[in-house]
């Protein structure tokens, strides 16, 4: 399901230590620049820069531990595996099920110099992908919220970054 999807995406395990990454998509593999095998078991923070990701780790990790909270969008500033930096506007989307912890869904955009054109088509194929998500697993038993209201955040979030 997550392999298909347009957008960059990967599932992390709350239920592990240290939330691993457990599913990367190509899309994701490609934006990094790394592997599925270099990442599959690590948190995603090795995508921080050295000097640090600033406040929005904070903010990642309150999101996180509030079990009232079931999405979260974030500006961080991450690395690719040659060294570039880029801001990543990053949609955390918690999938809930009532036997066991979350796992988290991370849809990522690369907002360093994106055009408008190029958000609308990523909105769009965020809101089509989330919702084939949504679709699959609550099939399966598991709850999610609608993401709308994120995608909508996502516009204007990244039309700040274009002012």
């Amino acid at each position: 399901m997550i392999h298909n999807l347009k957008v960059p995406a990967v599932v992390a395990d709350a239920a592990m230590d240290d939330s691993p990454l457990t599913i990367i998509n190509p899309a994701f593999s490609k934006m990094t620049g790394y592997t599925s095998a270099e990442m599959i078991g690590r948190n995603c923070r090795f995508l921080q820069p050295a000097s640090g990701a600033g406040p929005a780790k904070d903010r990642i990790r309150a999101f996180l531990a509030d079990e009232a909270r079931a999405q979260g969008q974030f500006v961080i500033a991450n690395e690719r595996k040659d060294g570039s930096r880029f801001l990543n506007l990053l949609l955390l989307t918690k999938l809930t099920h009532p036997d066991r912890a979350p796992l988290i869904i991370g849809s990522q955009f690369d907002i360093t110099s994106r055009s408008t054109r190029e958000l609308a088509t990523y909105n769009a194929s965020l809101t089509y992908d989330m919702r084939l998500i949504e679709k699959l697993v609550t099939e399966a038993g598991w709850r999610m919220p609608r993401a709308d209201s994120a995608m909508a955040n996502s516009l204007e979030r990244i039309a700040e970054f274009e002012l």
